[in-house]
């Protein structure tokens, strides 16, 4: 039951700032959906870095081994922060 005041709490927070009941579920939803889908990917990633060769495949396009690089030097916080504030940037042009 902790569990359901959690999510009434949450939803009238939305509502009190101006999202009707349908827009901040569903803003709850995808920020739900996509904090998983990070914690996930991020998991996946530290995961292949022990798999892959240190040194990157010489073949690779240059864009494509810079973008390597930005994601190995970064660990998962700054890209999950970008999302996250894309995300609520866009629920501010569509929900309100």
């Amino acid at each position: 039951e902790k569990q359901y005041d959690t999510v009434e709490t949450q939803l009238r927070f939305m509502t009190e700032n101006g999202f009707s009941l349908r827009d901040g579920l569903y803003a709850i939803s995808a920020v739900s959906h996509f904090t998983l889908g990070a914690v996930l990917e991020q998991q996946e990633h530290t995961a292949a870095l022990t798999d892959r060769p240190a040194a990157p495949d010489e073949n690779l396009p240059p864009l494509l081994r810079e973008a390597l690089q930005i994601m190995d030097s970064d660990d998962g916080e700054q890209a999950f922060l970008h999302g996250l504030e894309s995300l609520i940037r866009g629920f501010g042009h569509c929900c309100k």
